[in-house]
């Protein structure tokens, strides 16, 4: 499945709206794994965990987002977004402009695109059954922040 990179709609928002998206790092409701990003500069990660019976993290292995992070905290909750079937786990990639889409096969992720996220400095991503919506939180000062919304599809 891919991110169809067509804009179906754009819109300037506040930051509070980001108060209404779920949270960066979060549980796969059908497994004990927590997925989160590194935002790291020399290449953005997905960190994959395994969560045991007292709630303690452990390390199972990580993936490449093919984007780049800032290094710094993004002020922003949902960097990654999981779909309601557990199908698909996408990433924004801040630094790049980008977002990472992964296939989830079991336990596994699989990079299969990587697409401009409509804007700069992508922040936050939600799914909606086939729609994603990226916050991009704008570049320097002075530019203005955006909602940019993708087709996700096989």
């Amino acid at each position: 499945m891919n991110i169809t990179p067509r804009l179906i709609t754009r819109a300037r928002l506040a930051f509070a709206g980001l108060l209404l998206l779920p949270a960066l790092a979060f549980a796969d409701r059908m497994a004990n794994t927590v997925f989160t990003a590194t935002n790291a500069t020399d290449g953005n990660r997905i960190l994959v965990f395994d969560r045991k019976d007292q709630g303690a993290l452990k390390l199972r292995t990580s993936y490449p987002t093919g984007g780049m992070g800032t290094g710094a905290g993004l002020g922003s909750q949902s960097a990654i977004a999981m779909s309601d079937n557990d199908d698909w786990l996408l990433a924004v990639n801040p630094a790049s402009n980008e977002i990472s889409v992964f296939s989830v096969n079991r336990q596994t992720l699989v990079l299969t695109d990587v697409v401009s996220s409509g804007g700069k400095n992508p922040v936050s991503v939600t799914i909606d059954h086939n729609l994603v919506y990226v916050l991009n939180g704008g570049g320097a000062v002075g530019d203005h922040d955006g909602v940019a919304g993708f087709y996700l599809s096989k």
